[in-house]
């Protein structure tokens, strides 16, 4: 395979980027231009495949790569693979600064919308409390917990602590299955009705308990397992 100095100019990514946007480069064009030059025995492009097809679904997964898996990839050295990295948390958090921009939340897709590139290829369970006022208003967020693979633990004081110190009147405590299927599990279950009694006794209603998987999520209220 030709290196990129090598290829016609119109067809180099660099030149393609500046010429067509960014939209026009495929991914793996765009992982070549964060490796850079390449090494003597690969050039950016075969990293670039090497990279795609070492992560198990390609971009969806590159966020939550850890530095050694990518360092594993032959030709793969620690400046490529902490630009990856940093590129990949980037977008994400853009996409999470985007989708909490709408302010309001009326559904559990807007949740989802909110979470999903945050929690794609995240391998620890992380729970999250969402503060909203009265007209169901994003007012701040706080990261509760974070576990392992299992699952993370939620303190009801540790998800009640940020609402009543902004001033909220709900919560939606969102967490994601690292295994991908957002099904409750009983520890889940209980944990919903454990956050719920704690919320009434302080003022604080548990407006839902949403579970975010691969591609799908669950609403605990739509599923009857909150009450009130």
């Amino acid at each position: 395979m030709p290196t990129i100095r090598e290829l016609p100019s119109a067809e180099r990514p660099r030149e393609k980027l500046f010429r067509q946007g960014c939209k026009q480069l495929s991914n793996m064009e765009l992982i070549a231009l964060l490796i850079g030059s390449g090494t003597r025995e690969a050039n950016a492009i075969t990293l670039a495949g090497r990279v795609l097809s070492a992560t198990e679904s390609g971009l969806a997964t590159l966020k939550g790569a850890s530095p050694e898996e990518l360092l594993s990839v032959k030709g793969i050295g620690e400046a490529s693979a902490s630009r990856l990295l940093a590129a990949a948390e980037l977008g994400a958090r853009i996409a999470s600064e985007q989708a909490f921009g709408r302010c309001r939340v009326l559904a559990p897709e807007d949740v989802y919308e909110m979470f999903a590139a945050e929690f794609c290829g995240e391998k620890q369970e992380i729970v999250t409390a969402l503060l909203l006022n009265a007209r169901h208003e994003v007012i701040g967020r706080e990261t509760v917990s974070k576990g392992g693979v299992v699952n993370a633990q939620a303190d009801p004081r540790d998800v009640f602590r940020s609402a009543v110190k902004r001033g909220a009147t709900g919560v939606i405590v969102v967490h994601n299955h690292p295994s991908g299927d957002p099904s409750p599990s009983d520890d889940d279950l209980a944990a919903t009705e454990k956050l719920e009694k704690a919320g009434e006794l302080i003022g604080v209603v548990l407006i839902d308990h949403i579970i975010i998987g691969s591609g799908r999520h669950v609403s605990l209220r739509a599923m009857r397992a909150i009450s009130k």
